[in-house]
């Protein structure tokens, strides 16, 4: 995203919109691999329950609709073993 266009709020409300889409879909949990400092406007926190080979800092979990602490270990699709 341009840097100008960074102040309107567009990528809030995309993760706000995507959030209420998953929770209307009765997802459990989220899971993102982000900035921390971006992501816990919206919730998201440090997962130490979840085991992945990205785990750490920037491994951030949001529970929806009153699921528990996200936990147990990560499948990631294939493209990601090439990170």
């Amino acid at each position: 995203m341009r840097k100008d266009r960074r102040v309107e709020g567009v990528g809030s409300r995309l993760v706000r919109a995507g959030l209420r889409d998953l929770e209307a879909r009765f997802v459990g949990h989220v899971v993102v691999l982000g900035d921390p400092l971006w992501y816990e406007r919206f919730g998201f926190a440090p997962a130490p329950g979840l085991a992945c080979r990205w785990c750490g800092p920037h491994l951030l979990a949001l529970a929806l609709g009153g699921a528990g602490p996200a936990q147990g270990a990560l499948a990631y699709a294939p493209a990601f073993a090439a990170l």
